[in-house]
C-alpha cells in the first residue's frame, strides 16, 4: 500500500501527499468497517487503525518541531 509507505516516512518530506495518504487510509477504514464479510476484516481494521494512530502521532510531532523552531523563548 503506497499510503502506508508515505505515512511511515512522515510528513516532513511532503505534507500534502502525507495528508492525501491519510485520506486514502480513512477511505480504506470506511470500506472495511462497512464490509464485515471479509475473512481478514478484523486484522485489517486493527492494522489500519494502528497506522492511522501512527499518522496522527507523526503529524503531532511535526507540528511540535515546527512550533519549537519558529518560537522564541520567553
Amino acid at each position: 500500500m503506497q499510503a502506508e509507505a508515505k505515512i511511515l516516512r512522515g510528513p516532513h518530506e511532503d505534507l500534502e501527499s502525507y495528508l492525501e495518504a491519510i485520506d486514502q487510509l480513512k477511505k480504506v477504514l470506511e470500506f472495511f468497517s462497512g464490509n464485515k464479510s471479509y475473512k481478514s476484516n478484523d486484522s485489517n481494521l486493527t492494522r489500519f487503525n494502528n497506522l492511522l494512530s501512527k499518522a496522527v502521532s507523526k503529524l503531532e510531532d511535526e507540528f511540535k518541531q515546527i512550533l519549537m523552531a519558529q518560537s522564541k523563548p520567553v
